[in-house]
C-alpha cells in the first residue's frame, strides 16, 4: 500500500514495521518523514495486525489500490499537502518491496532476528531510532 501511495505523490510518507514480541502480530507506524529522515514524531497511524485483521480505515483490502484508497480517504487531513516528487527514500523503499515474495510482510525490528533489518543499514533518512 505504501508503494502505491508513494506513486500517487506521497512520497514523504515512511513505512517502519516489525513483529510484536510473540511473533503473532505485525506492528507498523506510517507517518510523514521530517528533514528526509524517519521515523518521525509526525506518526499518521500506528497499530499491529494480525492476518486476519482488518485495519479500522479501509473497508476493502483486498489489493494494495483499495488500502491506499481507505487510507486517502481516512487520513486526508494528516497526508494533505505532503505531496511531492520521488525522494530517494521512496525510491528505495520502492525497490526493496518490489523485490519481496507474495505477501510477505516488511519486518525492520523483533524480539529475535527480525527479516528485514539488514535493510536499514542502506535506508535513506534511517535515523537510527529502533523501536
Amino acid at each position: 500500500m505504501v508503494v502505491e501511495l508513494h506513486r500517487r505523490g506521497y512520497t514523504s510518507l515512511y513505512l517502519y514495521s516489525g513483529m510484536s514480541a510473540s511473533g503473532m502480530n505485525w506492528r507498523f507506524t506510517i507517518g510523514n518523514m521530517v528533514d528526509k529522515k524517519w521515523p518521525t514524531s509526525d506518526i499518521i497511524v500506528t497499530s499491529s495486525i494480525r492476518s486476519e485483521d482488518e485495519v479500522s480505515w479501509a473497508n476493502d483490502n483486498t489489493t494494495a489500490e483499495a488500502l491506499a484508497d481507505g487510507f486517502e480517504s481516512h487520513f486526508c487531513d494528516k497526508i494533505k499537502g505532503t505531496k511531492s516528487i520521488p525522494t530517494e527514500y521512496s525510491c528505495w523503499f520502492d525497490s526493496v518491496v518490489g523485490a519481496f515474495k507474495d505477501n510477505e510482510c516488511l519486518i525492520f525490528y523483533a524480539d529475535y532476528s527480525a527479516r528485514h533489518e539488514h535493510l536499514l543499514k542502506s535506508a535513506p533518512g534511517f535515523n537510527g531510532k529502533k523501536k
